[in-house]
């Protein structure tokens, strides 16, 4: 099939305005600006064997996020669609965020703080070589117009039983690490329930358990609103009492969170688990899924009568033995390297970013940067008087 009846059939599909540049060895990236839901199903759907993904990559997520945190009229959302030449069979997605800091446009994974982890979308069915991983890197920087800077940050090494073919491009640099537990498969002995939180979990769970206290999984969409108000009302309480600011009321975010909260549970990629009691929450999480991975975003502890009862230590727990019924192969603690986590024996997993400028302005602007970084690290090591 020809190229102009590749793309003509492919607006037949979404019906969205797409740019198409020749891609190097046998690849093609089509660019969907603006894709609405009923879009990013067909893209989803285009993948053979299924989509391998960060949970901060899902159709939900996505949606959401073009909906709520685009609020200024020069940003964009773009799924970058990579396709072998000639068959037109998709191999990968890239979404990408589009938009202006300071006097750069620069190209981003989707994020502004919601997002822990960074990644393309792949098809289950195809494993991509290094070579083959080259040549869509050069048709995706040759697909980028008017971008003077890419900042893709929190690459994770694998996307479900895959590995991230972002982690091993030449031009990704070692970034900071997030803690990650890998559960065993079936009949394997899970090192992890041997460390000593979870003697304390069983014996704070008695008691929480003889207070009326059940784990529970929210499934309609007005749980999962009472779990979200819960969330926000204690995190408001707990980042007013130490004088921060609290990124959760930004503009759009709780919108952001809200629609997550408002999916059919059949096409939810979001989990809302919480421990209570008949008339009120003691503890509750919320959290991304993929049919691989759970991601902790959000969590809010209860009334001070609670905390005797560790209760946040149970729940992480309990949502851990949800996890491995649900048949999700990690979970992972989000950002942050508190002590509470590291206690559950998650392994370090190392990210990468890659920063890479497209145009002089962005080459220069780069290194003003990172001029200033080392000034800052420098400054840092000169002891005080």
């Amino acid at each position: 099939m020809a190229i102009s009846q590749l793309q003509e059939a492919h607006q037949d599909q979404t019906g969205a305005p797409l740019r198409q540049t020749a891609g190097a060895s046998g690849f093609e990236c089509r660019v969907h600006p603006f894709p609405d839901k009923a879009q990013l199903e067909v893209l989803w759907s285009s993948l053979s064997g299924g989509a391998s993904a960060t949970p901060f990559q899902t159709i939900g997520f996505l949606d959401a996020f073009q909906r709520r945190m685009l609020t200024s009229g020069g940003e964009r959302l773009e799924v970058h669609e990579f396709c072998r030449a000639g068959t037109g069979e998709t191999v990968m997605l890239l979404p990408i965020h589009i938009q202006r800091r300071g006097p750069l446009k620069v190209a981003s994974f989707p994020d502004l703080g919601l997002a822990d982890q960074g990644g393309p979308v792949i098809a289950r069915a195809t494993d991509l070589t290094d070579t083959e991983m080259d040549a869509l890197w050069h048709s995706f920087k040759g697909s980028l117009t008017n971008v003077d800077l890419i900042t893709f940050k929190n690459i994770v090494p694998v996307l479900g039983p895959q590995l991230n073919p972002l982690y091993r491009l030449d031009c990704a640099e070692d970034d900071q690490t997030m803690l990650m537990l890998v559960m065993a498969e079936d009949g394997e002995q899970e090192v992890w329930r041997r460390r000593p939180v979870f003697k304390e979990v069983r014996q704070k769970g008695k008691k929480l358990t003889a207070e009326g206290v059940t784990f529970t999984e929210a499934r309609t969409a007005d749980e999962r609103a009472e779990v979200l108000a819960f969330i926000r009302e204690q995190r408001r309480l707990r980042f007013q009492a130490m004088g921060r600011t609290n990124s959760l009321e930004f503009p759009g975010r709780i919108g952001f969170y809200q629609d997550i909260a408002d999916l059919e549970y059949e096409n939810r990629n979001a989990v809302f688990l919480s421990l209570r009691t008949e008339t009120e929450i003691v503890a509750a999480i919320m959290a991304f899924v993929t049919p691989d991975m759970i991601n902790g975003v959000l969590i809010g502890m209860g009334g001070e009568k609670w905390h005797r009862m560790s209760p946040g230590v149970v729940l992480f727990a309990q949502a851990i033995e949800w996890a491995k019924e649900n048949g999700l192969k990690q979970f992972s603690f989000g950002t942050g390297m508190q002590g509470y986590k590291q206690r559950f024996g998650p392994q370090e997993v190392p990210l990468k970013r890659i920063y890479l400028p497209l145009t002089q302005i962005g080459s220069s602007l780069l290194k003003l940067r990172q001029l200033r970084q080392a000034i800052w690290n420098l400054w840092r090591t000169i002891p005080e008087d």
